[in-house]
């Protein structure tokens, strides 16, 4: 045993001599199994938790975007549409789920050189928070959207604000 301690970890080129050293031996070897197993067991249960941690505060997140009266999407840095929730995806005319991964500008091509084209474009690359209420020309609506920037991407929270807009300018006449 004294020889396959101080020759780690070579000690398996050691061949035990002796039924005593023969006996240790598998004695060490079960001990690490059993070790080993406890921290896997160990390690998955941590996993475990945390995997059910997440996905509950998914659920809770989800449930809040899809209780509030805007429409609401979040996009990655690469442009892609990371969550869309069911309002958003009513003013789009789509599934929320169908456009998850997707690349915006892919997508909505009509929306290239509009003004929330430049406010989402100048949001991500400098950082700031972006409050814009402008016409959607391919649409023919007004939207109003709150821009939020991370490192991560975008959070945009908008609503389509034509009749307000319309009220405005009936009043005016």
């Amino acid at each position: 045993f004294q020889r396959a301690q101080v020759t780690e970890p070579y000690a398996y080129l050691l061949k035990p001599s002796t039924p005593r050293e023969i006996q240790l031996a598998v004695e060490i070897a079960l001990y690490r199994h059993k070790s080993e197993q406890t921290a896997r067991t160990v390690l998955e249960e941590a996993v475990k938790d945390r995997t059910a941690e997440l996905e509950l505060a998914r659920r809770r997140t989800s449930s809040i975007l899809e209780s509030i009266s805007d429409a609401f999407v979040s996009l990655d840095s690469g442009w892609r549409y990371t969550y869309v929730n069911a309002k958003a995806g009513e003013l789009f005319g789509r599934k929320p789920e169908t456009l998850l991964g997707k690349h915006i500008w892919s997508e909505f091509p009509e929306g290239v050189e509009q003004p929330f084209y430049h406010a989402y474009h100048k949001a991500m690359a400098e950082q700031v928070f972006i409050d814009l209420e402008a016409y959607f020309s391919p649409w023919k609506r007004w939207f109003e959207n709150r821009i939020y920037p991370s490192h991560e991407g975008l959070s945009i929270f908008f609503h389509d604000i034509t009749e307000r807009k319309q009220t405005k300018q009936a009043l005016r006449e």
